[in-house]
């Protein structure tokens, strides 16, 4: 399969990232909010939308209480 990627700045997508001045390979932007995923830590409005739960440990958000050790519900 070709890659693809997007312009970061704006927004043109190709196969041929020679061509664009900030390119982005496609799966590394967000497929909530169509922004560029630059870190690990990546949280858009959409994402925090669907967060019902936090860890009680380092208070990282998400909506799957089983991906943090302590669950706790968001008030």
């Amino acid at each position: 399969m070709t890659d693809v990627y997007t312009c970061k700045g704006c927004g043109t997508t190709t196969t041929n990232k020679g061509h664009l001045c900030e390119p982005l390979k496609v799966e590394d932007q967000c497929d909530l909010c169509s922004e560029p995923i630059e870190t690990a830590r990546h949280i858009c409005k959409p994402m925090v939308e669907k967060f019902e739960y936090q860890c009680g440990g380092c208070g990282r958000p998400t909506a799957d209480p089983e991906l943090v050790c302590k669950p706790e519900k968001i008030k």
